[in-house]
Formats: structure tokens, C-alpha cells, sequence
């Protein structure tokens, strides 16, 4: 037999080979698997999950004008939990008047005893009604359509403020008493030992709050990956938990050390940096998108999988963007949720994924998840660090660390505003300072390191178009970038 002869023998068996293979991993009928793509019908636990979903990324309450506390989660403290249930004891009255308010009369009202709930995105309005089986009225709709702000008068009358930016309105709540409200909020008083001062201390808006006693310190956190791949079992019990079992599934190992399980039309992927990602196909045309139809959707997913942040406070997450998207003609949406450890968030470093921006990305077309990535981290236990050990470091007050870097924060004022560098020398500091419109403290995520790493406590100051993030010990910039 020649050479060329031989060629071709060894050709046809390996197209002969492929093709089996190929038969083997798509056309096998799977016998048992679990649909999270199938009608969903909107049960009262699915309900509660929606409620969970769309919680505030941030709470403020107000005690006085030079009085208030912040809490960046509503875990242990319940004050939004019992507010949302007042929406479903008539929170919105049909019968009631609706005032609009301007930015001056809401800033009056910051210094009376009130509770504030900032959201991490503009929550479309009708949401709130449909969370609670009723539908928005005309007079809503023609009066705000987004949400992002909710403020609860606590004082004197039982009134509310819807607010979106610099539009707001005032509804009254059509409850008979709120004082299991102010009985919570006055029980919390010393929660958080915190106190903040309103933005007029720098010459800013009253709505940015300014911590102005920190006398405390912090214990360092580390944390490991979720998803480890050499972690055989745990994945595998992942891949029963979407799949039904484990056997009938098709696994593949990626040369930078991915796992693949293929299971009919539906796939997951294990990453060796830790993210998880599970894909399906959209099953039947959608013409419309339903934000309200795709929360549900998700959190059917949630409840068949049972797959929150591994940590103890697992559904400390909120809903931190909302993104209309399509797949052909298939109109859906794709939602970003943020999670928190130790009741903060933490905030992925940017170079960490070209596809995964926050820790939590499902794309939903109504009934369909389409895809879902995320990225969790679990606090390590003492035990489990070895020669680590906590180490208790001080608090920096963020005046203190705009004072350290005033060089960086004046240059990017002078690149924002178009400035040479001889115009700068007539701005003042205090004139920047003024320019504030946010100061939050949250956890930074280097992404480094698998296990054992540490999170590095951070104030994220945002100054204008411009976003700052320093080390709360060091008062070190760690990043700066124009927002979106």
C-alpha cells in the first residue's frame, strides 16, 4: 500500500471518529434534566424572591440635621423588608394626590427624622406596584416612570417621595401608623457607630453624607474562590444541581483548565479563574420584553438551583443594572447584581474579565435564562489560612485621604473640565471638594490570588464625571476612571 493510499485511510477514520464523537455529544436524548426555561407561574415564594432582588444598595436615616447613620445592607437591620410590606398593606392609596417637589423642599426634609433607600439603578415604578399584585395607575405613570431614590417622613406626616434624579414626587401613605417604623429606627440609633455630617461640611450637595467620627478600626477579611476546578466533588455537585445528574452529562477539559458539562441544549462552564457560567437556547419566540416576567424568571432560577453567594448572608445581593438587550428578533434583558460580605460590597478590579463587569450577569427573555456568569468569593475561615493571620488595621476619614491626594483629584478636575495649567492655579481646593457627589465605603477586589486573599477596605469617592477609589488604610489611590 503507497503513502498517499495510506493518507487517505487515516483520513476517512479520523473523520469517521469525529463524527461518532460529535453524534456522541449532541444527538444522545438526555434522560433526566431540569428545565428552569419552562412556564413559570408566579407563586408567592417566587413574589418574596422578587422583593429580595429588588433591594436598596444603600439605607440612610436620618436623625437630625447634623445626625445620621448609613447602612450599605439591609441584613440585620429589616428596615427595608418591613417598608416593603407596607406596600402591600395599600402603600399606594388609589384616591391619592400626587405633589411635585422641587430639590430645594427635598433637601428641608433630610433633616428630619426619615429613612432614605438609595437604589443601584432606576427601578422602573410599575415593578413596585407588580411586586405586590396591582397595577400603576395613569396618574403614576404620567407623573415618574423610574425610581431610584425612596424617602419615608418619618416627623409628622405619613408621606413618601418618590424621586429619579432631580424629579420627584409626594404621595401620602395610606397606612394607619408608622410607628413600628420609628420604633425600628430609633432601636438602630447605635448600629452603626458611624456618624455623618451632610455634604455642606465640604461645600456640597446635602444628600452627600461625610463620615465624621472615624475612631474605629477594622478586622482585614480574606477570601477563596467559590469555584475551585481540582474541586472535583463540589463541582460535580454543581453539575447535579443544574443537569439531575452527573453521568449522562458530557465533560470536557479545556487546555487552560476550564471545565465543560454539556447536557442537551444547555452547557456549564467552570473557569479556572473561578466564574461560573451556564448557557441554554430561548425555546419559543419573545416579541415583548417583560422586566417584571424576567425577575421572576430569575428567581425560579434561584429557587431551582439554590445557588446564592457562599457565604452566611447569601442573599445579601441587589439589583445593580438593568440592560435592554436582543438576540435576533428575541427582545430581553440582562441584569447585574452586586453582592456584599460583611455587609459591604465588593468591587471587582476592572481587569479582571473582558465579560464580566459585576459579580452577577443573567441575560432573561421573559421565561428563558439564556446565560447566567458570576463570580463569588467565600470568606476564609481561620483555620483555613494557615500561617495568615487577622491583622487589625486603622480607618483613614476620607477628608484625610482627599487631603493625600489632592495632586491626582485636582489633575483630573482640570482633564474634566478641559482647564490648562494655568487656569488650575486659580481653582481652589474647596471649589473641587464641591464637586462630590458620592462617598461609600466597600471592599476591593484585587482578583489575584485564588485562596487567602485579602480584601482591601476602600472609600470610593466620586468627584464630578470622575469615580476615585483609595485604600481606607494607606489613604493609597488605587483606581481612577470617568464614568459611564
Amino acid at each position: 500500500m503507497n503513502l498517499e493510499r495510506i493518507k487517505s485511510v487515516v483520513l476517512v477514520g479520523l473523520v469517521a471518529s469525529s463524527m461518532a464523537l460529535t453524534f456522541q455529544l449532541f444527538a444522545i436524548e438526555p434522560q433526566k434534566v431540569i428545565d428552569a426555561t419552562e412556564q413559570i407561574e408566579i407563586s408567592d415564594k417566587i413574589d418574596d424572591k422578587i422583593k429580595d432582588l429588588i433591594s436598596p444598595k444603600r439605607i440612610v436615616v436620618n436623625y437630625s440635621e447634623q445626625n445620621h447613620r448609613v447602612f450599605y445592607s439591609d441584613f440585620g437591620v429589616d428596615l427595608w423588608k418591613n417598608t416593603r410590606d407596607l406596600f402591600q398593606n395599600s402603600f399606594f392609596n388609589k384616591e391619592f394626590q400626587i405633589k411635585e417637589l422641587d430639590i430645594d423642599s427635598y433637601v428641608d426634609m433630610l433633616s428630619k427624622k426619615s429613612i432614605v433607600y438609595n437604589f443601584g439603578t432606576e427601578i422602573p415604578i410599575d415593578i413596585f406596584f407588580k411586586m405586590n399584585n396591582d397595577d400603576v395607575s395613569e396618574e403614576f405613570k404620567n407623573s415618574i416612570d423610574y425610581i431610584d431614590t425612596i424617602y419615608i417622613d418619618l416627623a409628622s406626616e405619613k408621606t413618601m417621595i418618590l424621586k429619579n434624579g432631580e424629579k420627584m414626587i409626594q404621595v401620602p401613605i395610606a397606612v394607619a401608623s408608622l410607628e413600628p417604623l420609628v420604633e425600628m429606627v430609633d432601636q438602630i440609633k447605635e448600629k452603626d457607630n458611624i456618624k455623618y455630617g451632610t455634604g455642606k461640611l465640604i461645600s456640597a450637595s446635602p444628600e452627600v453624607l461625610v463620615p465624621i467620627n472615624l475612631e474605629e478600626t477594622k478586622t482585614t477579611i480574606y477570601v477563596s474562590n467559590d469555584i475551585e476546578v481540582d474541586r472535583i466533588g463540589k463541582i460535580e455537585s454543581i453539575v447535579e444541581a443544574f443537569f439531575g445528574d452527573v453521568e449522562t452529562a458530557r465533560k470536557i477539559e479545556e487546555n487552560d483548565g476550564s471545565l465543560i458539562y454539556m447536557y442537551d441544549k444547555k452547557g456549564l462552564v467552570f473557569t479556572d479563574d473561578g466564574v461560573l457560567k451556564y448557557f441554554d437556547e430561548i425555546e419559543a419566540p419573545v416579541d415583548e420584553r417583560s422586566l417584571y416576567r424576567s425577575l421572576a424568571s430569575y428567581a425560579n432560577f434561584l429557587s431551582l438551583y439554590d445557588y446564592s453567594p457562599a457565604y452566611d448572608k447569601r442573599a445579601d445581593m441587589y439589583l445593580a443594572d438593568i440592560e435592554p438587550i436582543e438576540s435576533g428578533d428575541n427582545k430581553g434583558y440582562r441584569l447585574s447584581f452586586n453582592y456584599r460580605i460583611n455587609q459591604k460590597d465588593v468591587i471587582l478590579d476592572e481587569n479582571f474579565s473582558d465579560e464580566l463587569k459585576r459579580p452577577i450577569e443573567v441575560e432573561v427573555y421573559n421565561d428563558y435564562i439564556k446565560s447566567y456568569k458570576r463570580y463569588y468569593r467565600r470568606t476564609a475561615s481561620v483555620d483555613s489560612l494557615g500561617s495568615f493571620s487577622f491583622s487589625i488595621d486603622y480607618i483613614m476619614a476620607p477628608l484625610d485621604v482627599i487631603n493625600q491626594n489632592l495632586e491626582p483629584i485636582r489633575n483630573g478636575y482640570r482633564i474634566d473640565n478641559d482647564l490648562s495649567l494655568e487656569a488650575m492655579k486659580s481653582i481652589e481646593n474647596q471649589k473641587i471638594l464641591s464637586t462630590i457627589t458620592s462617598i461609600e465605603s466597600a471592599y476591593y477586589d484585587y482578583c489575584e490570588q485564588d485562596s487567602q486573599a485579602k480584601l482591601v477596605e476602600i472609600w470610593m469617592i466620586d468627584f464630578g464625571k470622575r469615580r476615585y477609589i483609595f485604600n481606607a488604610y494607606s489613604g493609597e489611590l488605587i483606581k481612577t476612571y470617568r464614568k459611564e
